[in-house]
């Protein structure tokens, strides 16, 4: 078993996004297990292959538009599984109306606008961690 508290899974279709992300977070939260996937399909294949000692704590950031399966999609499938989940939305949307919209599904706990200020993110998941 390992000494990890948690997971916490990236998702963007692009893969310089993934590599910011890992760069944001890996020094700062270097005691989670950090996965990477560049589809909905691609991270529910990989949690599915999980152990649920490993989900135990889930952390969730995935983009909103992504080809084959929309974030807010994949977000509730994930929340559907592990209720205790904590998902954010990664959106370059900039229609208030449309992120509104989105921030009801139950399976987010934030939208988070694109483009962000690497800070703020670290910030934010920090807040969320320790409550």
């Amino acid at each position: 078993m390992s000494n990890r508290k948690g997971l916490i899974l990236f998702v963007d279709e692009e893969y310089y996004v993934l590599e910011t992300l890992r760069k944001i977070f890996r020094r700062e939260f270097d005691d989670y297990r950090m996965e990477f996937a560049q589809s909905g399909e691609e991270a529910l294949e990989l949690l599915a292959e999980m152990d649920e000692d490993q989900l135990a704590e889930l952390i969730v950031f995935s983009d909103w538009h992504m080809p084959t399966m929309l974030g807010d999609e994949l977000l509730s499938k994930i929340h559907d599984k592990y209720p205790h989940s904590i998902n954010f939305l990664l959106s370059g949307v900039v229609n208030q109306d449309q992120i509104r919209e989105i921030s009801q599904n139950p399976g987010i706990t934030r939208v988070l606008e694109k483009p962000w200020e690497n800070h703020n993110l670290v910030r934010i998941l920090n807040d969320i961690i320790s409550r």
